[in-house]
């Protein structure tokens, strides 16, 4: 279920709205700007961010343990796993088309870019086996990931070695995959409302900044920028009379 939702997600032409129920097999689209909080019925939940493609492969039903498959098609995408999850049988993997990460752990964010068809993985906390996606004898051996940990694997590559991340990287990685601040869907704004409601300080664009010849500190004298009496005394002689009747020029 959608617990929480920020801009636009969808499955094909269906908006999805906060309380909107997520089956097995939905392909979840999260567009630009967008985000959404996933809650399961068993505890765990996901953090799908912008720009991002995903399905549920596979999910157990209430009050059963089974195989937990999440398919990453494309996009940055943050599980929170139940311990109870991998008790009696049950798993939870998230796939790409280059990798699978096989959760041991509560707390790990997996992203996966297209273009250069490389999966990466970070766990925040508890262990996660990251390895290849590929079958057969000549699968590369997974690695696992220890909290702080970060390691990338590529199409049919063996995974990177783990590299412990600096405590600040891993701080501002959680706070960049934190679940929508707030429950709002994108609304297109009529012509002409656009200015009525304020944009909130933290989406508006930096300001631009003045050209130096209109900034006061620019080294332009007091005279330049607040004209005397005087000057607009001479300003105002030297416009040509106003012709009598008709409009100006």
């Amino acid at each position: 279920m959608i617990k929480q939702l920020v801009g636009s997600v969808s499955v094909g032409s269906k908006s999805l709205q906060v309380g909107s129920q997520v089956s097995v097999g939905d392909l979840l689209e999260v567009k630009k700007d967008s985000s959404v909080f996933l809650e399961f019925h068993n505890g765990n939940n996901l953090i799908l961010k912008s720009n991002s493609r995903f399905r549920v492969k596979s999910y157990p039903a209430k009050k059963k343990s089974g195989p937990s498959v999440m398919e990453l098609i494309y996009g940055t995408v943050r599980a929170f796993v139940n311990s109870e999850t991998t008790k009696n049988g049950g798993s939870f993997k998230v796939q790409t088309k280059s990798a699978v990460s096989g959760v041991r752990g509560t707390d790990f964010l997996v992203s996966y870019d297209k273009t250069l068809k490389e999966t990466r993985c970070v766990t925040f906390e508890g262990l996660v086996e990251f390895g290849n996606l590929g079958g057969g004898n000549k699968k590369p051996k997974p690695v696992m990931l220890a909290a702080g940990q970060f390691s990338t694997v590529t199409k049919d590559l063996p995974p990177k070695k783990p590299v412990q991340l600096p405590a600040k990287r891993i701080q501002k990685l959680k706070k960049d995959s934190e679940r929508p601040a707030k429950t709002r869907s994108r609304v297109k704004k009529k012509r002409g409302e656009r200015n009525k409601k304020q944009t909130p300080m933290s989406d508006q664009p930096e300001r631009p900044k003045l050209p130096p010849s209109t900034q006061p500190n620019s080294g332009a004298s007091s005279s330049q920028i607040n004209p005397d009496k005087e000057q607009i005394k001479e300003i105002e002689n030297s416009r040509p009379p106003k012709k009598p009747g008709g409009s100006p020029g």
